[in-house]
């Protein structure tokens, strides 16, 4: 299942970049990482999520998009075994949470 839905982003992220669609190609990217996080494949979850705060670092970003994404890349160090990246990483989202008062979110990190 994670095999095919990496094929259907893959294909929309295509379709985002060709009509210039950058928070879609931010979304799609960050379900590219779940998913190759899903398949075991830490290093291309990763950087799917560098290709994301990338892309939000290059124009105005959506702060909760923005702290998604960091609470996920946490994920990810977690999973690697880099705890102190993954400490910094999810603080990092857990404060912005608070700021726009976001309750779920903030309860998946913790």
């Amino acid at each position: 299942a994670f095999a095919e839905a990496l094929q259907c982003f893959q294909q929309a992220l295509v379709r985002r970049e060709a009509i210039g669609d950058r928070e879609g190609m931010v979304r799609n990217l960050n379900h590219l990482s779940d998913a190759y996080r899903q398949l075991g494949q830490l290093q291309e979850a990763r950087a799917m999520l560098e290709r994301c705060q990338n892309s939000l670092d290059a124009g105005d970003s959506d702060a909760y998009l923005a702290a998604q994404i960091t609470a996920n890349l946490g994920n990810i160090h977690f999973e690697e075994e880099n705890l102190a990246q993954a400490e910094s990483c999810w603080l990092s989202a857990l404060t912005v949470f608070d700021q726009l008062l976001v309750v779920f979110d903030k309860v998946a990190v913790l």
